[in-house]
């Protein structure tokens, strides 16, 4: 028995002492480079992943970075060396690809004779749904040009309930109207489509300024010297940054109120 005892501890004697010099010989092999160690891992830049490097990052060490999926490399290193203590190459910059255009057609490109009216929420018109562009005679709206240097914007407001127009008076997050803002000659408004609330959408020109449903505020809220297609980029990012429609913490009123925000920043700030 005793011999039994002894001749395990001697193999577990064994194993230790050469895993303990496998490991002392992996540090003098990650160490035994000519050139000085870097401090630590690259920076990780925005919209980027990284792989196939891990402490300590020795003379020689190689990082891989890549964008994430959805973005495209704009410029920068995808791979990164250790040399002498300093990172070759620069951080990598990468930019969402280009959300598709809409699918509607809209309504700046069609003739006010051949307007094509659209279910506002995807109600049957039979039941007598709200419908866009049902009467668009209207013409004293706002103007907003979009060849203007700096072109003013306006919120608006149409009915959730068929009931009578009303005026706006502030951008408050729960009226019970549906608010839209117009901005260089297109009408931008979220929460709209068919289906339940989580596949509610944003539109981008689908309304006309002319749609007689519309309420228009006659000052404008700001002015921005931003493009259309700016602010085309921010509605069909809207839902990817901001998540789905919610009744009463993302609804039409938060929309307008960030669009503002970010057409007042010169659309270089995404508001939170």
């Amino acid at each position: 028995m005793r011999i039994r005892v002894c001749l395990l501890l001697l193999v577990v004697f064994t194993l230790v002492l050469e895993s303990d010099g496998w490991f002392w010989g992996r540090r003098r092999r990650r160490r035994s480079g000519t050139g000085t160690s870097c401090s630590g891992r690259p920076a990780l830049p925005s919209h980027t992943t990284w792989s196939g490097c891990s402490a300590p990052y020795t003379h020689g060490e190689k990082c891989t970075h890549a964008c994430q999926p959805g973005y495209t490399r704009v410029s920068g290193s995808t791979s990164r060396t250790c040399s002498n203590g300093a990172w070759t190459g620069s951080s990598l910059v990468c930019r969402r690809d280009p959300r598709p255009g809409p699918t509607y057609t809209k309504c700046t490109s069609q003739t006010l004779s051949k307007i094509e009216p659209s279910l506002m929420f995807g109600a049957d018109k039979s039941t007598g749904g709200l419908v866009v562009n049902g009467n668009t005679s209207c013409t004293s709206h706002p103007v907003s040009s979009n060849s203007a240097g700096s072109a003013p914007f306006f919120h608006g407001t149409t009915s959730l309930f068929g009931r009578s127009r009303r005026a706006v008076n502030s951008v408050c997050t729960l009226c019970p109207v549906h608010r839209v803002l117009l901005f260089r000659g297109e009408v931008f408004e979220w929460g709209v489509g068919p289906g339940s609330w989580s596949r509610k959408v944003a539109w981008e020109g689908r309304r006309c300024p002319t749609d007689c449903a519309a309420t228009w505020r006659n000052s404008p809220a700001g002015h921005s010297t931003c493009s259309r297609e700016q602010a085309e980029f921010f509605t069909r990012e809207y839902r990817s940054r901001y998540g789905r429609y919610r009744l009463f913490s993302n609804n039409c009123h938060h929309f307008v109120n960030r669009l503002m925000r970010y057409l007042d920043s010169g659309c270089t700030n995404m508001p939170n």
